[in-house]
């Protein structure tokens, strides 16, 4: 049960890796799987990188954002 399938918005049914182990009162449970490609883009941009609305805008402009 490592690996288990899951469905995917963009992907329909998926495998992705589960917990290593299992304590006795957690949840072993996956809910989804996962970010889409690009999907945290503009807010690693943003708030880890400090980029302002204009850099970005002019990155999309310049092709380099899907």
């Amino acid at each position: 049960r490592h690996f288990r399938e899951v469905a995917s918005a963009t992907n329909g049914t998926m495998f992705v890796e589960g917990t290593r182990f299992q304590m006795s009162r957690s949840v072993d449970e996956i809910t989804d799987s996962g970010p889409t490609y690009g999907q945290h883009t503009f807010e690693v941009l943003e708030n880890i990188l400090g980029y302002d609305a204009d850099q970005i805008a002019d990155l999309a402009v310049a092709g380099v954002l899907e």
